[in-house]
C-alpha cells in the first residue's frame, strides 16, 4: 500500500460524509482541484527557493557561472511553463 492509496481511502470517507450532508459532485471536484492547485503552487515556490539557495554551491562545485534565478526572464519562463 503506497501513500496515494492510503490517502484515497481517507478521502473516500470524507467524500461519503460530504455527499450524505448534501454536497454536489461539482463542489467536490472543485474542492479537490483547488487543493491540488494549492499544493502544486506551494511546491513550485519551494523548488524555486531551493534552486536559488543551491545555485551558488552548484557553481562552486561545477566551476561554472550559472546566472541567478533573480532574472525576470527566467522566472517568466518558469511561470509560463507551469501554466
Amino acid at each position: 500500500m503506497n501513500l496515494s492509496t492510503a490517502r484515497s481511502e481517507k478521502r473516500a470517507k470524507e467524500v461519503g460524509i460530504r455527499k450524505s450532508i448534501g454536497s454536489v459532485r461539482a463542489q467536490l471536484i472543485s474542492q479537490f482541484f483547488s487543493e491540488s492547485l494549492v499544493v502544486v503552487l506551494l511546491a513550485f515556490v519551494v523548488s524555486l527557493l531551493f534552486a536559488q539557495l543551491a545555485l551558488p554551491m552548484f557553481n562552486q562545485v561545477a566551476d561554472k557561472k550559472c546566472s541567478s534565478l533573480e532574472q525576470s526572464t527566467f522566472l517568466a519562463r518558469c511561470i509560463s511553463f507551469s501554466a
